[in-house]
This record gives structure tokens, C-alpha cells and sequence, in this order.
């Protein structure tokens, strides 16, 4: 299992659009792909989930991911959450 805190970009929230982009990616990995927020834990592989994070420019989320594609998985991740 990998974790890696993330710090949203400072010029924007998680958008719908940008919400849309990590859900189309996170599919496309095999692992476990989760995102923790406070006492939050939600599927990377969900819509509705990342939306009911409400996450807000510079916040910090963790990434977790499990499974044979797992350092992929985080990397791809975290570079949408940063860009």
C-alpha cells in the first residue's frame, strides 16, 4: 500500500471538470485507489465521492492506493491534483 499527501494547485479547487479527468484515470488502474480527507475516506473511482469532498485550493489530501499498478496509480493521480 502506498500513501502520498497531495496539496491541491493554488489556482483552483477540484472542479466538476477537473473531478471528471481523475475518475476517467483512476479507472483505468486495477488497485485500490482511495482519497483521505480528515476523517473522510472516499473511492478515487467515484464521482459523486470526489464532488462530496468539496475540495478547496491548497487543501491536503491523501492518496492511497493498493494493487499490482499502485505507484502508477498515485503518480497519474497526483499530477491532475497538482496541475
Amino acid at each position: 500500500m502506498i500513501k502520498r499527501q497531495i496539496a491541491l494547485s493554488v489556482d483552483s479547487a477540484l472542479t466538476r471538470n477537473r473531478a471528471v479527468r481523475l475518475v476517467q484515470a483512476a479507472n483505468l488502474f486495477q488497485s485500490r485507489l482511495m482519497i483521505e480527507q480528515g476523517s473522510r475516506l472516499i473511492s478515487a473511482k467515484s464521482m459523486l465521492g470526489l464532488l462530496s469532498l468539496n475540495m478547496e485550493r491548497q487543501e491536503s489530501v491523501t492518496l492511497c492506493a493498493d494493487g499490482p499498478d499502485e505507484q502508477e496509480a498515485v503518480e497519474c493521480l497526483a499530477s491532475l491534483l497538482v496541475e
